[in-house]
């Protein structure tokens, strides 16, 4: 059975994240991978995306995860709902040591 491990920063819970509707240093470690998640509530969201928009731009985010609220219980929901359904072929890997930065 593989091992899937969602690391928050210490005192996450304290951060107020919840009241931002956005967290982007979630790492999620998986079969000897990393994976950097950017955690956003539909509100959060919908607010970068129109204000990116707005100044003539686009919106990207690499391995962006919509959830309810930014909460521990729901971060955690979400991450393992995306790990049972294949999900983590559609997210990015951050580069290992061995890669010496280079990407496929």
């Amino acid at each position: 059975m593989t091992k899937h491990i969602l690391h928050l920063p210490d005192g996450f819970d304290d951060l107020l994240t919840e009241a931002k509707g956005w967290f982007p240093d979630a790492r999620l470690e998986s079969e000897g991978r990393i994976y950097r998640l950017t955690f956003y509530d539909p509100v959060r969201l919908a607010q970068e995306i129109e204000s990116d928009l707005e100044r003539g731009g686009f919106f990207l985010e690499r391995n962006l995860v919509i959830v309810p609220r930014v909460e521990r219980k729901c971060l955690n929901i979400a991450v393992k709902q995306l790990i049972e359904a294949g999900g983590l072929a559609a997210l990015k890997a951050e580069p290992s040591p061995d890669d010496h930065g280079m990407e496929p």
